[in-house]
This record gives C-alpha cells, sequence and structure tokens, in this order.
C-alpha cells in the first residue's frame, strides 16, 4: 500500500496511464465499497484512481470465462508465498442449491464463441453438449483463518451437475488449490440429493464422513452440510413430524405453537421474531433459510 501511495503522489496526470487487470478489479472493490471515498480519493489524486467511464471501458474488454482458470490459481499461487503457513488451511464450498438462471443464449464478439451452452469443462456429458444451460455451479474456497474468500471456478450445467462429475470437479479444485500452496480439509456442499450422491461416491456414510486426501493418502478430505441448510431441514422435519429428537432432547411443534401464541396475547414477548409464518409456511416460505435461522 505504501508503494501505491508513493507511486499516487508521483503521479502528475492520469492521463496516457495504462491500468493492470489486477488494479482495475481494486479499484472496483473500492467503488462498490464507497463510491464517494472512491470520488474525493480519485478528485486528490489520494491514488491513481482510473473514472467511471475508464472503469467501464476496461470492464467490457476484460473477458471472464467459465471453468477453473490459470491466472486465478497463479494469482493464489504468488499470495500463498506471502502468508503464514497457519493461514493456508481451508475448505472448498460448492454453491448449486437454487442457483437456477434464465436459459438463453448470446453471441460472444470478443471470444467468437456462444455463451449461454452447458460448460462443465472436460467433464461435460455427450448428451448435455449444445445444450442450454439453466442451473449455474460455483466453486469457491475459503480459510480458516482470515476474512477473505476467493471464487476459484464457476460452471453451467442443465439441471444439476451429475454425481460423477461433481466428483472429478471436486478433485481437480483441491489439486490446483493444493499445487497453488493452499491446503483443502474438508468440501462444505448443502444436503442436496445430488451432493449427497456425489459424497456416497466419496464413500461417505452416515458413520464415515471422509475419504483419503488425493494429495497425501495419510490426510483425510472431510465432508460437511452447510450449517444454514442443517438448520432449515430441521425446521422443516418439526413442521412436518410435528417433533425432532436430537441429543439435547426433543423438540416439538407444539412448544413453539405455544410461544406464539402467547406472545400474542402478552406485550413484552419472549420469541419476538417467532410469528405464525414460521409454524406455518406457505409455498417458497419453506426454502427460505432466513426465516429457519429464526427457529434455531
Amino acid at each position: 500500500s505504501k508503494c501505491v501511495l508513493k507511486l499516487g503522489s508521483l503521479v502528475k496526470s492520469r492521463k496516457g496511464i495504462h491500468y493492470t487487470n489486477n488494479w482495475v478489479y481494486e479499484c472496483i472493490l473500492m467503488k462498490i465499497k464507497s463510491p464517494a471515498l472512491y470520488q474525493m480519493m480519485r478528485r486528490e489524486q489520494i491514488l491513481p484512481l482510473p473514472s467511471f467511464v475508464t472503469l467501464q471501458r476496461y470492464i467490457k474488454i476484460l473477458e471472464p470465462a467459465y471453468g477453473f482458470q490459470k491466472s486465478t490459481f497463479e494469482m493464489l499461487k504468488e499470495k500463498s508465498k506471502h502468508m503464514d503457513d497457519a493461514e493456508c488451511h481451508g475448505s472448498i464450498k460448492i454453491f448449486l442449491d437454487e442457483m437456477s438462471l434464465s436459459s438463453l443464449v448470446t453471441f460472444n464478439k470478443s471470444t467468437l464463441n456462444v455463451d449461454g451452452l452447458v460448460d462443465l469443462g472436460q467433464f461435460t456429458p455427450e448428451h448435455q453438449v449444445n445444450e442450454m444451460a439453466d442451473h449455474a455451479l460455483v466453486f469457491m474456497y475459503q480459510p480458516f483463518r482470515g476474512p477473505w474468500i476467493q471464487a476459484i471456478g464457476a460452471f453451467l450445467s442443465k439441471g444439476a451437475a451429475p454425481n460423477n462429475v461433481l466428483q472429478k470437479l471436486i478433485i481437480e479444485a483441491t489439486l490446483l488449490l493444493e499445487n497453488s500452496g493452499f491446503q483443502v480439509h474438508n468440501t462444505v456442499t448443502d444436503g442436496g440429493p445430488r451432493n449427497r450422491g456425489m459424497w456416497n461416491a466419496f464413500g461417505v456414510t452416515n458413520t464415515n464422513f471422509s475419504c483419503q486426501h488425493p494429495i497425501e493418502p495419510s490426510r483425510k478430505l472431510w465432508f460437511m452440510s452447510d450449517f444454514p441448510h442443517l438448520i432449515k431441514t430441521m425446521w422443516t422435519r418439526v413442521i412436518k413430524n410435528r417433533m425432532f429428537e436430537c441429543p439435547d432432547g426433543i423438540v416439538k411443534f407444539e412448544h413453539w405453537k405455544y410461544l406464539v401464541e402467547y406472545d400474542d396475547s402478552n406485550h413484552i414477548k419472549l420469541c419476538y421474531k417467532l410469528t405464525k409464518d414460521h409454524l406455518y409456511p406457505q409455498h417458497f416460505q419453506k426454502m427460505n433459510v432466513k426465516m429457519a435461522m429464526v427457529v434455531r
């Protein structure tokens, strides 16, 4: 940051400056966080920041692509060289559930390719080649220590990606991250049928939650469901079966119902966020993770 500030003080005019892609991304992030602060820093020439028009011009020529991009892992490899070993441990997160897209095919003039078709890299099933995609599959890496999170790959699929394809993509993502200096200890997904099928392909069962690590046989690669979706599953189970048994006891629907009725008849509420909508959710409310977190 000191080098950037020094460079900013040396720049007399922003005309004719050529910005790197990395600096353009940094500027976009600063603009998103605070447009007013961005304008002030640019006006006072604290940093050599491009104008909004220039940013838009650079955005148009940047070429985002699907799959695991080589440049992403080159950047991560460089980043890992300047981090402590304890900061290079984390997990792969897969986001697929509820990411439905509207099917649309467009011609990309800059790449001369058609965008919007199924793209699962080298693992695209033969029967889905040239099919229109309607789901997005995103892989992200998050360290156990540190506030940052990095998207490492995005794919397009028709419907939920097949179990065998997910399995291969996880292995590839793990290998790429490990070769970049980061250690992958676990994979986090939601508990959907396709993801559970992928777990089974790795040998995960009700009593076994890991498999042999693809890099080092002495290590384990663990699989787990994300906490918010576990809470949503518990919530829907209580509503459907009127009870849920857990290690700390039994959760009963009648208890929630009594709390709502009690709060409705009193000014001081015990659980003011709990409403009848949580007891009798309608249609898409049953898929609302935020509502489920209220009853946790």
